[in-house]
């Protein structure tokens, strides 16, 4: 089972947001603030994950305050009814075997609250913790940091796929709520990359797993896909208590790795792991671009749906090389628009829609896909911005001809913004026209 669609309606930030999953990749994007890993965690909320969301505090006409849970004001004209339960209808997910659930949140809440699963039986709505068949993993956007730990001992029992997704999401859990633990995330891929190496194969005297030695392999398999060309990754070598990795550029262990290629590994390891199970499941991204280099960025979702070709891949980016670097995909845009309020006209609000994105945008270019996706509208560094509108402003008083011209080039040229006469051009012509 996989997502279909996602409906959300004047709830927190969003007006409007209507989403048409593709079944192999979708791309949330936008400014900051316009709700992209909220949408995730909504998504995750289904898989049975509890995402915290938190909730805003309000004044009463008494001058006390309770939290809002992020309801707008013109839910009022829902019916009477509506209000005399205990939550606020506010969209529905539908997944590709008909199943639909509500979405809903609490009407009165504390600090911290759930968005929550309703499913509709007969004329009453049944509160569910996870939609039964809908399978995946939500990858927050937060990398592990890496930290040299030797492997001190492998466990007598085979360590499987699932027991090892469940020691690296207890570890990660544990420092994502600030807890304590004696073991790095980096410290459990070594433990398990060191014992199915082991117990895998086999040898003379220890039977081999072939189902273990097949996670192994098709790990080395996946890195072979998306680490980078230029990296050139060969082979994985146990050199007990460490896992080094050896690529064309060298041997190094996997501790010492960068943050750019942790964060690569970090996501082939979940993904692999769950995927042995469920192969057919939903990822969910959030910020896959971290700690990534440009190039990196423009290949990691290509890599990872080439590597897991039977995942659906949800990703919230704001980088410009992931949003259109898949041409089989759909992009939205989470983008603020502005209505008045339905109790005071006289009243503007910025809420966010959604927009599918064009197929002819995603050849864009990243400074295209900047300015028209993501609202950046210079793509230039400030400071350059800074120095043509000086120059503009100081040759401005130039009756426009050519000797102008070949000052702008000169003054341009001395600042080392040659490349940026269009730019130049335009804003003299502003700066004479005012």
């Amino acid at each position: 089972m996989i997502i279909n669609s996602l409906r959300i309606n004047e709830w927190r930030q969003f007006e409007k947001v209507s989403i048409d999953f593709h079944p192999k990749l979708t791309i949330l994007t936008g400014s900051n603030g316009a709700g992209k890993s909220t949408l995730l965690k909504i998504i995750s909320s289904a898989l049975g994950q509890s995402e915290i969301l938190i909730a805003t505090p309000v004044f009463t006409k008494d001058r006390s305050f309770r939290y809002n849970s992020g309801v707008l004001k013109r839910k009022i004209s829902l019916s009477k009814d509506d209000y005399e339960k205990n939550y606020n209808h506010i969209g529905s997910m539908s997944f590709n075997d008909g199943e639909t659930c509500s979405l809903k949140v609490p009407k009165e809440t504390g600090a911290a609250y759930n968005v929550l699963l309703f499913k509709e039986q007969g004329n009453y709505a049944n509160q569910v913790g996870n939609i039964h068949g809908f399978k995946g993993v939500f990858i927050r956007s937060h990398r592990p940091i890496t930290s040299y730990q030797q492997v001190g001992n492998i466990p007598t029992n085979v360590i499987t796929a699932e027991n090892a997704y469940s020691a690296y999401q207890q570890t990660i859990n544990t420092f994502a709520n600030n807890g304590y633990s004696q073991y790095s995330s980096t410290y459990r891929i070594k433990e398990a990359i060191i014992s199915m190496a082991t117990f895998g194969p086999g040898n003379l005297n220890v039977y081999g797993n072939e189902k273990i030695n097949e996670i192994y392999n098709k790990f080395k398999s996946v890195l072979h896909e998306i680490l980078p060309k230029e990296v050139g990754f060969r082979d994985i070598s146990i050199r007990i208590p460490d896992v080094v990795l050896v690529t064309e550029s060298g041997e190094f262990m996997l501790d010492s790795s960068s943050g750019g290629l942790m964060s690569l590994i970090d996501l082939a390891w979940q993904i692999l792991l769950y995927t042995v199970d469920n192969p057919s499941c939903t990822v969910l991204l959030d910020e896959p671009e971290n700690h990534l280099h440009p190039s990196m960025q423009r290949t990691v979702m290509v890599s990872l749906t080439n590597a897991f070709p039977d995942v659906q891949f949800i990703v919230a980016t704001h980088s410009p090389f992931v949003v259109t670097s898949v041409k089989e995909s759909y992009i939205y845009v989470l983008a603020y628009q502005q209505s008045r309020d339905n109790e005071d006209e006289n009243k503007i609000s910025r809420k966010i829609h959604s927009g599918l994105l064009g197929g002819t945008n995603k050849s864009a270019t990243a400074s295209e896909t900047l300015r028209d996706v993501l609202g950046v509208p210079v793509t230039m560094p400030m400071w350059a911005e800074e120095e043509i509108d000086s120059i503009a402003k100081k040759i401005s008083k130039h009756p426009f001809d050519n000797d102008t011209l070949n000052i702008l080039r000169q003054e341009l040229n001395a600042s080392g913004l040659e490349e940026y006469f269009p730019s130049a051009l335009n804003r003299l012509l502003e700066k004479q026209d005012d």
